[in-house]
């Protein structure tokens, strides 16, 4: 399956894309954050430590120099298992743990740029018990 990927959205537009495999979701990320990095724009990636390896890769491989952009606060990375730990409590979402996490994350990522909001992915983690944080 080949993903599309030309997809153009405003300032606090939300989509959401099911993938069939790894490969499909680090096409669409890279292109999708990469070309926010391109334009020297901030990206927030909330996703497992694999996929971010893979993410890194990918934009390395478009050409990106992804130390530079991490050295800059453009490219700024959560721990999704981490995160998704630290949110919840008895099942549901704490808002001040979310504050206390996303809230320095987006702080940095807007720190380089304009007022406007810096281009946002965020990776789906499994919540069963029989699969360890940071493992998806």
């Amino acid at each position: 399956m080949r993903a599309n990927t030309a997809i153009r959205l405003a300032e606090g537009d939300h989509v959401v894309h099911f993938y069939d495999d790894d490969d499909d979701l680090v096409a669409v990320v890279v292109r999708y954050l990469g070309s926010a990095l391109d334009r020297s724009e901030a990206a927030v990636v909330v996703a497992t430590p694999r996929h971010v390896e893979r993410f890194r890769q990918g934009f390395a491989r478009s050409g990106l120099d992804v130390d530079a952009a991490d050295a800059e606060g453009r490219l700024v990375i959560v721990d999704a298992a981490l995160a998704l730990t630290a949110l919840t409590s008895d099942g549901a979402i704490d808002p001040a743990a979310f504050d206390d996490i996303m809230t320095p994350a987006l702080r940095r990522a807007r720190a380089r740029r304009d007022a406007s909001s810096p281009t946002s992915c965020g990776d789906g983690v499994s919540t069963s018990s029989s699969i360890p944080p940071g493992s998806s």
